[in-house]
């Protein structure tokens, strides 16, 4: 905490909530089959560990430091296949569901058509992709609690 963080510098992402580490496995994510599943993990492990790389050349020539707005991949430490998997948000995947159309009145079918509200669900995942990394922006992350201490 109050460290400068750099590319390629091992870290770990926590999430806040359930106060469990990012693990990036080798098995197959639900969406996106040729990609690798995230989930996370009580204990640290060496598929906890990642490091921010950069996403443009202008990155690799300054000091290395990341800083706020600055955009960046994320990739697994964790070698699967001899390369390093990077963070990935899948497409968005529409799944049917079985629920019944419902009767609608003709406001309420436009309504929903045009809002694509009802028997059409849209899934998407984070997982980690050896071939297609998205590029992530660093938002600064205050907690209602940083707050709460100020007053």
């Amino acid at each position: 905490r109050g460290q400068a963080v750099q590319f390629n510098q091992p870290v770990q992402l926590l999430h806040i909530v359930s106060n469990k580490f990012l693990k990036c496995t080798s098995d197959e994510a639900e969406l996106e089959r040729e990609n690798f599943r995230l989930s996370l993990a009580e204990f640290s492990s060496d598929q906890t560990v990642f490091k921010f790389v950069p996403s443009y050349k202008h990155q690799n020539e300054s000091e290395g430091t990341i800083y706020i707005n600055d955009v960046v991949q994320v990739a697994s430490l964790n070698l699967i296949h001899n390369k390093f998997p990077h963070l990935h948000i899948s497409n968005k995947i529409t799944v049917k569901t079985k629920n019944k159309k419902p009767t609608l009145h003709k406001s309420q079918k436009a309504l929903q058509e045009s809002q694509n509200i009802g028997y059409n669900k849209y899934k998407e995942e984070i997982n980690a992709s050896l071939e297609d990394p998205t590029k992530l922006k660093i938002n600064h992350f205050t907690s209602p609690n940083d707050h709460d201490s100020e007053n």
